[in-house]
């Protein structure tokens, strides 16, 4: 079978979620050889050295990100090199494997971590955990196993992850979400509601990749009746496809995809809450840096309105 072929067969399994057989009718080859075939060329995206060429973790030498140095209301974030999230993807499981892989909404699941730029491009994807498990506890594990966040460096992340040096979280029982914030036509009262905002309107990032993912490729959404180790490799296979497609044309996902996009069912701290492995002087060291961005954003926010001679916010005096 041609090169071609192959791919085509991946591709078309890929973005229609079809069963083998249905597949095989489609290409009129048997069962055995689609998945033949579609496991070798998933084994080809998901590994060294496809993989590694496309899915790329930032270093201390990448430069900030221009979608933050154009957006006046992102300037406090320059230090941040992505947002951080988990995602459900339906999985297939035998019955004495469902109840860890049954989520809290129900279905079966895979928890799958991801992390992307502002570039809507995935630096990382960590797939296969058990639906059961929360974000909090993924994040965990991804430090026992040493990802490697740049000395100074963090990533945006919700109320589910634990605070830590390399996350920058919103302030718990504050008004987070952009709906939210739509929906009530409300404008900031205080620092900490401007921090949440801003840091929602950028963290918005990862539910949007999100979308896109599970929108371009119906088989994230189809449960495959393949193996967990299989079905474990799909998500990552998929973004680096994804981020292979993003190089090539910058603007496809924004011109083909995102205006289509209906809204995604995505629960913000969606798990329990936990702080990790982060020891209370972590903590502090996170918290206060946090207060330092809001304290300056805060300030710059009441300058501007007082140079366009607007009522200040709440309480605020002259």
């Amino acid at each position: 079978m041609s090169i071609e072929e192959q791919l085509a067969i991946f591709l078309y399994t890929c973005v229609t979620g079809l069963s083998s057989r249905h597949v095989a009718e489609r290409f009129q080859r048997s069962p055995d050889t689609v998945t033949k075939y579609f496991k070798a060329m998933l084994f080809f995206f998901s590994s060294d050295p496809f993989y590694s060429s496309q899915v790329k973790f930032p270093s201390s030498a990448t430069p900030i990100s221009d979608h933050i140095i154009r957006d006046p209301q992102f300037q406090f974030f320059d230090q941040c090199i992505g947002a951080v999230d988990g995602t459900h993807i339906h999985t297939f499981v035998p019955a004495e494997q469902q109840f860890h892989m049954r989520n809290r909404k129900g279905f079966l699941s895979q928890n799958c971590l991801f992390i992307c730029n502002f570039e809507f491009s995935f630096i990382s994807a960590l797939c296969g955990w058990d639906g059961s498990m929360a974000d909090a506890a993924l994040w965990t594990d991804t430090r026992t196993i040493n990802l490697q966040i740049p000395e100074g460096r963090y990533l945006l992340a919700d109320t589910g992850f634990g605070t830590c040096n390399t996350l920058l979280v919103p302030y718990r029982g504050v008004q987070y979400h952009l709906k939210e914030w739509w929906r009530a036509n409300a404008k900031p009262q205080n620092k900490e509601e401007l921090f949440n905002l801003h840091h929602s309107a950028l963290c918005n990032v990862i539910e949007r990749i999100f979308g896109v993912l599970k929108h371009q490729w119906h088989i994230l959404q189809l449960a495959p009746k393949y193996s967990m180790a299989i079905q474990a490799r799909i998500p990552a296979a998929l973004c680096a496809i994804h981020n292979f497609i993003r190089n090539d044309d910058p603007d496809i996902f924004e011109r083909d995809f995102l205006g289509d996009l209906v809204e995604i069912d995505h629960d913000v701290g969606w798990g329990t809450l936990a702080e990790g492995p982060s020891d209370a002087a972590e903590r502090r060291h996170a918290d206060t840096r946090r207060d330092r961005i809001t304290e300056d954003m805060w300030a710059d926010y009441l300058d501007e309105h007082r140079r366009q001679s607007l009522p200040l916010p709440g309480n605020t005096t002259n």
